[in-house]
């Protein structure tokens, strides 16, 4: 789990997240991106996304998206 604090500008954020190889391994993860604001009101209104981090050196990647391959052969 990594946590990143940005800064609000007229109510717009920018950042970034350095996806570095020691923490980000080959998997799928999850953003979930919330303001203290949204805290009050649950869960159900935070952004979230997912993405897969692939290793093209290694072979497992394919396992993760099956369609793909399918779409392939």
């Amino acid at each position: 789990m990594k946590r990143v604090v940005t800064y609000c500008a007229d109510g717009i954020f920018y950042s970034n997240i350095k996806l570095n190889e020691s923490d980000f391994k080959q998997g799928t993860y999850l953003l979930r991106a919330y303001t203290n604001y949204l805290r009050n009101f649950g869960d159900s209104l935070f952004f979230e996304s997912r993405f897969t981090i692939i290793n093209p050196g290694n072979k497992e990647w394919n396992s993760f998206r099956p369609e793909v391959l399918k779409a392939i052969n």
